[in-house]
């Protein structure tokens, strides 16, 4: 028969023992006397039962948790994948309100019932486009202007060209912009250039001061490569066609 004494010092040990906290020296003690005690050795086993099944569900809590950070952690690389794209997209399509008072015309002519006008803007880094539209008796013409991101970083086309066809009910041309703002550029009593005037004045007026302003230009060879000319070059070029 077992001591009780003993047992008592054996039980209170084997928690500790359970968690492998003991040293060798009294597991050697604790090992030798679960040998001969029944009792000990079933207060051990139950309680590595109780101990057990609480381990396996913190265990399972854990690879439950790390599943889920691990899902949400994908589902938000895919979803910032998914909105930049949208941005992108956006960007691109996006049209920026453009407002009508900062477009000037550049030159405008007359070609028996066609109007031929080129529009300037101090607007940068963006593409400008514009819709005609007129009402059934062609008496108001509107150049709907739209703005939007160029495809390259910087860059763009900061102008309008326009043919518009017009007959004797047309009075008013204008040109608009955001949130219906209109600014006029033509009226039927206007006094415009023929081709053969716009011609010359562009020849003899417009190129000689565009080049005074400019550095140089670069235009496309016959195998669409690029190349440039400097101004001095350019007004040589100019020279010899045009004033010789």
């Amino acid at each position: 028969m077992m001591n009780k004494k003993d047992c008592k010092i054996i039980q209170d040990l084997l928690p500790s023992y359970s968690d492998g906290i003991t040293s060798q020296e009294t597991n050697n003690y604790i090992e030798d006397h679960l040998k001969n005690c029944a009792e000990c050795k079933n207060i051990l086993k139950n309680m590595n039962k109780e101990i057990e099944p609480n381990e396996t569900i913190d265990q399972a809590k854990e690879l439950k948790y790390l599943r889920s950070f691990k899902n949400r952690r994908n589902f938000m690389v895919v979803l910032s994948i998914i909105l930049t794209i949208c941005l992108c997209v956006g960007v691109l399509l996006v049209r920026i309100p453009l407002n009508p008072d900062r477009f000037n015309v550049e030159w405008m002519y007359m070609e028996n019932n066609e109007l031929n006008i080129y529009l300037n803007t101090n607007y940068s880094n963006i593409v400008v486009t514009g819709e005609v539209e007129s009402n059934e008796e062609k008496k108001e013409i509107v150049i709907k202007v739209k703005g939007g991101i160029p495809n390259g970083i910087s860059g763009g086309n900061y102008g309008i060209n326009a043919n518009i066809d017009i007959d004797e009910n047309t009075e008013n041309i204008y040109i608009e912009g955001a949130f219906g703002k209109r600014k006029l550029i033509w009226s039927k009593n206007m006094n415009i250039m023929t081709k053969e005037e716009w011609e010359r004045w562009y020849i003899e007026e417009y190129i000689p001061e565009q080049l005074e302003k400019t550095q140089g230009i670069y235009y496309e060879d016959i195998k669409g490569k690029k190349q440039w000319i400097a101004t001095p070059e350019w007004n040589l070029i100019y020279e010899k066609i045009f004033k010789e």
